[in-house]
C-alpha cells in the first residue's frame, strides 16, 4: 500500500504512515526500483491473470483506492482540509477497477460510497473549518453524484444481509452513505437503520473503518 500511495499519487511520508501495514522507507524504495515505470492498470492486469489470485489482488487495490480517497476527503496537510483532485482520482480508479473486475460487489460498493461522500464536498467546509453533516446545507450537495451513487448502494442492501466477514465492510459503509444521501434533512434520516448498519460494521471490522 505504501508503494502504491507514493508511486501513483505522490502521497507524503505522513500520509503513508497512517497505513498500518506500510513498510519502512528503504524497503519501499527497493520495491519502487523493481516496479520501474509500469502503469497501475498494466501492473494490475499482469498480477491478476489467474482467477485464483483475483480476490486477494482486488482487495488490496480497493484498500489503496479508498486510502487515496480518504486523504483527499480529509487531508491532514492542506487548507482547506479537502482535496477534490485526490477524491476524483480515487473515483476514477474505482471505476477502472469495476471495469477490470466486473460484477465484483465490493468494487461497485466502493465507487458508490466515494460518489456519495464526494457529493457533499461543497457543504463540508465553511470558513476553513469542517462542517458536521447535520449542520451542512444539503442544497449544496452535488445531486449528480448522489444520483450516480444511490443505485449502486440500493442494490447492495440485500447483499449485506447475506454476506458476512471482512469483505462486507465497504457494502455496509455504502449503505450508510446511501441512507444519508436519500434524506432531505438530518431529521428525516433513518437513524435506527444507520445505527443497525454501524453495529454490523463494528462486527465486521472494529477499526479503523467504523471509527
Amino acid at each position: 500500500m505504501a508503494l502504491a500511495l507514493r508511486t501513483f499519487v505522490a502521497a507524503s511520508r505522513r500520509a503513508r504512515s497512517r497505513v498500518p501495514s506500510c513498510q519502512e522507507e528503504n524497503a519501499t524504495a527497493q520495491r519502487l526500483v523493481r516496479a520501474n515505470a509500469r502503469s497501475a492498470k498494466r501492473a494490475f492486469r499482469s498480477k491478476c491473470r489467474t482467477r485464483r489470485k483475483l480476490p486477494e489482488r482486488i482487495d488490496t487495490v480497493l484498500a489503496v483506492i479508498y486510502l487515496l480517497f480518504n486523504e483527499g476527503y480529509l487531508s491532514h496537510e492542506t487548507e482547506p482540509p479537502v482535496r477534490t483532485d485526490l477524491c476524483e482520482q480515487a473515483i476514477r480508479l474505482g471505476k477502472l477497477a469495476c471495469d477490470l473486475v466486473r460484477r465484483h460487489v465490493e468494487a461497485q460498493a466502493l465507487v458508490a460510497l466515494m460518489l456519495l461522500q464526494h457529493a457533499r464536498r461543497a457543504a463540508r467546509v465553511r470558513g476553513g473549518e469542517l462542517v458536521p453533516m447535520e449542520d451542512q446545507d444539503r442544497s449544496l450537495w452535488h445531486e449528480d453524484d448522489v444520483r450516480a451513487g444511490l443505485p449502486g448502494s440500493t442494490m447492495l442492501f440485500p447483499v449485506i444481509v447475506r454476506r458476512s466477514g471482512r469483505r462486507g465492510r465497504i457494502c455496509l459503509q455504502a449503505a450508510i452513505a446511501a441512507l444519508h444521501g436519500r434524506a432531505s434533512s438530518s431529521e428525516q434520516t433513518d437513524w435506527p437503520q444507520i445505527a443497525a448498519l454501524y453495529d454490523g460494521l463494528l462486527e465486521v471490522l472494529p477499526s479503523p473503518w467504523s471509527s
